[in-house]
This record gives C-alpha cells, structure tokens and sequence, in this order.
C-alpha cells in the first residue's frame, strides 16, 4: 500500500470518527460541554488576573514553608479535627453551643455594667481583708451553721418559734404590763433625782437611823416580799 492510499485511508477514519462523536452527541451534552468549556474559559480568565496569579504564588510560598518547617501535617490533622467536630456536631449540640455563647455575652455585657463592676471589685477587696484577718473560716464555718440550722427546721419547729414569739408580744404588750413600765421607769427617774439632791451621812449611827425611818422598813419590806413571790412562781412554773 502506498502513502497516498494510506493518507486517504487514515483521513477517512478521522472523518469517520468525527461524524460518529457528532451523531453520539446529544442536547444535553452539548450542554454540558458548553457549559464546562466556559467555566474553563473563566478559570483561566480569573488565572491571567495579576492579583489571583499573585495570591496564588502566596499560597505556594506559604505551603512550601509549612512542608520545609514540618507543619503541613498538623495543618492537615487540624483540618481533619474540625471537619471531624463539625459532623459530629448534631442540631441539639448546635443550640447549646448558641445559647451557652449567648449567655457568656449577656454575662460578659453585665460585668462592664460600672455599678456591677464597682460591686464586684468592693467583694474582692473585703474578701482579701477577711482573709487576712483569717476570718474566712470562720465566714464558711457560719454560713455552713446557718445551713444545717435552715436544714434541720421542720414546719413544728417554726410553728412553735412563732407561737412563743406571739405569746411574748401578748405577754409585753398587755395595759397592765405597760403601766407597771411605765410606772416603773418614773420611779428610778424620781429615785435618782432625790438620791443626788440628799447628802449621804457616813457612821453606823446614821444607818441604824436610816433603818428606823418607816419608809426604810416599807422598801425593805417590799422588796423581801417580791423576791418571796418571784420565788414561788419560779417554782410553780418549774
């Protein structure tokens, strides 16, 4: 065979070929074609930008030096983390996440509040003075008291606190026990008065004359009386 014939022979499969790609094509991967050849078109077109030429020989120097200084693993495990972390992270764990940040922002906004700040920073200093003083324990110990006073308060018990606390203001607040006060208090004012107005009189001579005077023997006989009968009652409510 000659090289004519075998020129013509390769053209006609050429032709062959061609027409068989064109019959094979159809609507819509002529479409499909088009619309990859155009995106090709526009990355090149974005490639021939200076400034994306320019970010990415950028990128290639910075990967370069992460290969050389050995960080492109780690860059590469990190990557692998956060993907990780991202599908694991489920729609539940999404809203928490959201609502714990939104909390710390609402926190974080009250503590440049200037009276929250002023409060906060007036606690610390009195804590350091407690502490010093080494009155923290005993604070602690306190607060600890009053919990398992608050703890160990049954409804009885307070029904009963109250109940003697009634009694008590009835007991105090009765006319009868107002007046006896009263009258009480006018007597020390007066007893007061007239012991500094009377010059005491020294000798044994002028308390056996003191003791001789009937208004003597009536106080002492009033006040041996009061202490016979505070007696008795105390024992009677014994």
């Amino acid at each position: 065979m000659s090289d004519t014939e075998l020129s013509e022979r390769r053209s006609a499969d050429v032709v062959r070929l061609a027409e068989a790609a064109r019959e094979a094509l159809t609507d819509s991967m002529v479409e499909r074609l088009t619309t990859t050849s155009a995106n090709a078109m526009e990355v090149v077109d974005r490639l021939n930008d200076p400034g994306t030429s320019e970010a990415i020989h950028a990128l290639i120097d910075r990967v370069t030096e992460l290969h050389k200084g050995g960080g492109l693993d780690a860059l590469f495990d990190l990557l692998r983390l956060v993907n990780g972390a991202r599908e694991a992270a489920t729609d539940s764990m999404v809203e928490r996440l959201t609502v714990t940040a939104g909390n710390a922002l609402q926190l974080l906004d009250h503590l440049n509040n200037e009276d929250t700040s002023s409060a906060i920073e007036q606690t610390v200093h009195r804590f350091t003075e407690l502490h010093k003083a080494g009155a923290v324990d005993t604070l602690f110990d306190t607060v600890m008291l009053l919990h398992a006073a608050r703890s160990a308060t049954t409804d009885s018990i307070i029904e009963r606190v109250f109940a003697s606390f009634e009694q008590m203001l009835n007991t105090v607040g009765t006319e009868a026990l107002g007046l006896l006060a009263e009258n009480a208090c006018h007597a020390l004012c007066e007893a007061a008065e007239e012991s500094e107005q009377t010059a005491p009189k020294g000798g044994l001579f002028a308390i056996l004359s003191l003791l001789s005077q009937p208004q003597t023997q009536r106080s002492l006989l009033f006040l041996l009386n009061f202490g016979e009968k505070l007696r008795q009652r105390t024992s009677v409510a014994r």
